[in-house]
């Protein structure tokens, strides 16, 4: 058990092997979001990425994520090759595995923060009881408790951001993309 611990923290959690995003491929206004990009990212490790605007950064980001679809190279997560999986398989992956907090919060405006904060866990089918305890408690964590009737409309951008906090976090995700 002990060598299966120190493997897992050895091995990149995520991985991606010349990965390409190329919008428009083979037309007049083909742009190159990302061209050949090769990262390894470590168990308990924190990366940031930084560059001006339109540098690729969020392209990268929800490739890893599989909601953007690479145009040729591997991504992979713990060993599986994620560019292989099945768009089931990828949703299944992002529920258990990732939590991503938008840069636009996406936060849905006909919900309550409460509602907001617990769909990950209705999504995963937990029963209401724990759902709703773990949603307090991150709520509480963050100081918006007493936010938790409102829409997320009826909030400041920094409480907005807190409850995409909160969400992104109720599934205890191995990974946390901001």
């Amino acid at each position: 058990v002990d060598q299966e611990i120190k493997n897992l923290m050895t091995e990149p959690i995520l991985k991606t092997e010349n990965l390409k995003v190329i919008y428009g491929l083979g037309q007049a206004h083909e742009t190159r979001a990302l061209d050949g990009v090769d990262i390894e990212i470590y168990p308990e490790e924190y990366v940031v990425l930084f560059g001006p605007s339109g540098s690729g950064k969020s392209t990268l980001l929800y490739s890893l994520l599989g909601i953007e679809r690479a145009t040729s190279g591997k991504i992979y997560l713990r060993g599986k090759n994620v560019s292989l999986f099945e768009q089931n398989q990828l949703i299944e992956m992002r529920r258990s595995t990732m939590g991503i907090i938008f840069q636009a919060y996406h936060l849905i405006s006909s919900l309550s923060v409460f509602e907001n904060v617990v769909l990950p866990q209705i999504f995963k089918g937990k029963d209401q009881d724990s759902r709703e305890k773990k949603a307090k408690s991150l709520l509480s964590r963050f100081g918006i408790e007493d936010q938790a009737h409102k829409t997320p409309t009826n909030l400041s951008g920094g409480q907005q951001q807190r409850a995409a906090i909160c969400r992104a976090l109720m599934n205890d995700p191995e990974i946390l993309m901001a």
